[in-house]
């Protein structure tokens, strides 16, 4: 579902793109054309992962008869277009709930389940223009508080470097390191210590990881103890 979606969205994507050519940036006086392809530079290149990491994970027929699987689902509501027209706000029922509790019950990311009924409500129900999703994410990733992310993860990965998780996670271990179970209680004590500094959890985890989990495994720990 999420490689179909990035497929889907790719065309309106560079379409958009196209059609920032003639905006100018006031400052640079850049074509706003290099900012917006990062949309569709950035789907392509999430398809060429998801597609490198299915072929990693499964075997050639599996991954055929998934593509062909999503494929025919697509043509399916793609013929059934007719059919939704008449149905009026029955489709976002449809779409909103049923299409988004399938594809999440299956194991897509939430992002994409909603992502993908978006475009598919969009597409089968109405006459907007794909370009109208695009610009939306394009206004919503244009934030200048969404640099916390990348900085976030930075400063996880700083934390871990320097040495500081290490040190923290030792002081942990030190109070509450000889009682039974002890290391979940520092895994615990460490996420909250960590998380208050960075503010991602991939971060948190970036940090602890390294430093805790081998001393966890060497004590017997289960790796379902460790998530």
């Amino acid at each position: 579902a999420s490689l179909a979606f990035l497929f889907l969205i790719l065309a309106p994507a560079i379409e958009y793109a196209h059609e920032e050519h003639f905006i100018i940036t006031p400052a640079l006086e850049l074509s706003n054309a290099w900012r917006a392809a990062a949309i569709p530079v950035g789907m392509g290149l999430m398809a060429v992962v998801a597609l490198l990491r299915l072929l990693r994970t499964q075997t050639v027929p599996h991954l055929l008869l998934a593509l062909a699987g999503a494929a025919a689902m697509v043509a399916a509501f793609w013929l059934a277009q007719p059919l939704f027209t008449g149905l009026g706000k029955l489709n976002l029922v449809i779409f909103f709930v049923g299409i988004v509790a399938a594809t999440v019950f299956a194991g897509v990311p939430i992002a994409f389940s909603f992502a993908l009924a978006t475009f598919s409500y969009l597409a089968l129900t109405t006459n907007t223009p794909m370009l109208v999703m695009v610009g939306r994410l394009d206004e919503g990733m244009s934030h200048l508080m969404l640099l916390a992310v990348p900085l976030f993860l930075f400063l996880g990965s700083l934390i871990e470097m320097t040495g500081m998780a290490r040190a923290m996670i030792q002081f942990l271990a030190s109070l509450l390191g000889h009682v039974r179970g002890g290391l979940s209680y520092v895994l615990i004590g460490a996420m909250y210590l960590v998380s208050g500094i960075s503010g991602s959890k991939i971060a948190d985890m970036a940090a602890i990881a390294p430093v805790l989990f081998p001393e966890m495994r060497k004590r017997g720990a289960k790796p379902g103890d460790l998530v």
